[in-house]
């Protein structure tokens, strides 16, 4: 399990294989904090919102020694999702959804960015990347859903807003269906279908 933290303490690295037991077996020390981590499915070890770098990735070949393979230091990314070595990124202090080529890891490659026109603070693409919904953390923050099919002509298909002054958090798509997954502030959990 890796863990990362806003405290200037490192990724720690802890082994959860008996989990009444776990046992802090490294530390990445590169980074004093981070805002998130993410591993995507190849091994890899993306963080996010840490000092020096907007993204640091790293090998998990080894995975109580991870490796440091690239950088990338264009834009404070918030929160990101890493789906077929594609990085999308959330700018939350930019207003703005950044999709990179990560096959490279040590050369990352911006496809696009694309103003959002609000707080972005996280996002998750659907399954055939063909869409991406993006979550405002911002007061009357809300989620919006783009049709990111033709990297020319990205658009708004459609928003779902709780609350006028209520904020969103966290997005998630539930593997395999069209069901997004939301995280409030103060209005709990909640599911939506974006089948249409």
């Amino acid at each position: 399990m890796y863990i990362g933290t806003e405290a200037d303490d490192g990724i720690k690295i802890v082994n959860v294989d008996d989990p009444d037991n776990p046992v802090l077996v490294n530390t990445i020390t590169d980074v004093d904090n981070s805002h998130n981590i993410h591993i995507d499915n190849n091994g890899y070890l993306y963080i996010v919102g840490a000092d020096e770098y907007d993204i640091w990735i790293y090998s998990l070949d080894d995975p109580a020694n991870p490796q440091l393979v690239g950088t990338w230091n264009t834009e404070y990314c918030h929160d990101i999702e890493v789906y077929n070595n594609k990085l999308y990124g959330a700018a939350i202090s930019a207003n703005q959804f950044y999709i990179l080529d990560v096959s490279d890891k040590s050369n990352l490659k911006t496809i696009i960015t694309h103003l959002t026109g609000s707080a972005t603070h996280d996002c998750a693409v659907t399954y055939d990347e063909q869409v991406l919904i993006t979550a405002d953390e911002t007061a009357g923050g809300h989620i919006k859903i783009w049709d990111i099919s033709d990297y020319g002509n990205i658009n708004l298909l459609s928003e779902y807003m709780t609350h006028p002054e209520h904020s969103v958090h966290n997005v998630y798509i539930r593997p395999g269906t069209n069901l997004a997954i939301m995280s409030y502030y103060v209005d709990g959990t909640r599911g939506v279908d974006f089948s249409d």
